[in-house]
């Protein structure tokens, strides 16, 4: 009497081997791929959060410069600064005492945009700077 598996057996094992390792190939390749999907994802989230960031440093550029410079006062030119590794461009429209700065931060390809209302009060060397209670972020569409 022999003992062991038959060639039979042995072809239906091979078999059965081979497609659990496709399956567990096919598996590991789905996770692979979901967790790089993930990591992108996350990679532009932060991208657009230091995007975020930028445009309201240069809200901040804008409300030093209206509260310390004269000149910048009476005819705010339009501001681009590189920080970090991003940038943010902002441009002021005055409306009498009314300034409203649209910032724009970008970082890598994301870009932010947040606009802000203020009103300006001069008194002597005084500068009193209001900001609106609402500001608007945008997400351009791409």
């Amino acid at each position: 009497m022999k003992y062991g598996i038959t060639d039979n057996k042995r072809g239906a094992v091979l078999l059965l081997t081979f497609i659990m390792m496709v399956t567990l190939a096919v598996v590991t390749a789905a996770f692979l791929y979901t967790v790089s999907v993930r990591i992108k994802g996350a990679s532009v989230d932060m991208a657009g959060d230091k995007a975020f960031w930028l445009a309201e440093a240069g809200i901040q550029d804008v409300i030093y410069r209206l509260s310390n410079d004269a000149a910048y006062r009476q005819s705010p030119d339009p501001i681009d600064e590189l920080l970090g590794s991003g940038n943010y461009q902002v441009n002021v429209d005055v409306q009498g005492s009314k300034y409203t700065a649209v910032s724009t931060g970008t970082s890598g390809i994301v870009s932010r945009t947040v606009t802000q209302s203020m009103t300006l009060d001069t008194k002597g060397s005084n500068v009193t700077i209001t900001l609106e209670k609402d500001w608007d972020e945008s997400v351009p569409s791409s």
